[in-house]
């Protein structure tokens, strides 16, 4: 229920885990069921301790997915480009320091564009390899959407931010679809050139032709 790393905390023993669950109903009153309370919901998963660094920094990326239901027909896509989001210090394993695990916007310096800023460290068939992973990811995912619009619209589409992180086996991970997708004037207008062309591409063109088709990178 945050981002940025808030609220998120690590465990090395079923114990410390235990403790933290008692303190939690404690301070937010987790017993009371006539009164839902937010704090009190959590999502438990298992530490990813062979992550693909940057610069030698844990990171995820996020890659933006779209959804559209437009003419009756449901198609999704995933942009090709997306962002590099890395932890504020060095990847050290045995540290519980969340500035080495968490990886977020406000830990990364300035605007890292995937996939050109792995380019000294995975080669292009391993990309191609990566990409064919997204390929399958999204098309699962793609089969667990089954929205409609709104009754007063015949048309529509949403826009999620998925974050996935590659580990030093280049397997992707995907760790949460976002449906806030968090856009930043950081990333400058060329990475959102390219990134609005390609929605208006998949949405409002396919509706609306253009007498002039531009090329969309997706």
């Amino acid at each position: 229920f945050g981002f940025g790393g808030k609220s998120i905390t690590l465990f090395k023993s079923f114990r410390k885990l235990k403790e933290h669950l008692f303190l939690l109903k404690k301070e937010y009153n987790c017993t009371n069921k006539h009164k839902w309370n937010r704090m009190c919901f959590f999502v438990l998963s298992k530490y990813i301790d062979t992550p693909l660094l940057f610069n030698k920094k844990k990171f995820h990326l996020r890659i933006y997915f779209l959804y559209t239901y437009l003419n009756k027909i449901k198609k999704c896509y995933y942009l090709k480009e997306g962002h590099l989001n890395h932890a504020k210090d060095n990847y050290k394993l045995n540290s519980l320091n969340k500035n080495i695990h968490n990886s977020h916007i406000n830990s990364t310096n300035g605007s890292i564009i995937f996939p050109e800023c792995l380019i000294d460290i995975i080669s292009k068939i391993e990309l191609k390899k990566i990409y064919k992973q997204f390929d399958e990811l999204f098309k699962y995912c793609s089969l667990l959407i089954d929205a409609k619009c709104f009754s007063k619209n015949k048309n529509c589409f949403e826009i999620f931010g998925t974050d996935i992180m590659i580990t030093n086996d280049l397997k992707i991970k995907l760790i949460e679809i976002n449906s806030k997708v968090g856009y930043s004037d950081r990333h400058g207008s060329t990475f959102y050139n390219m990134f609005f062309n390609a929605l208006l591409s998949k949405t409002v063109d396919i509706l609306y032709p253009p007498k002039i088709k531009q090329k969309s990178n997706n």
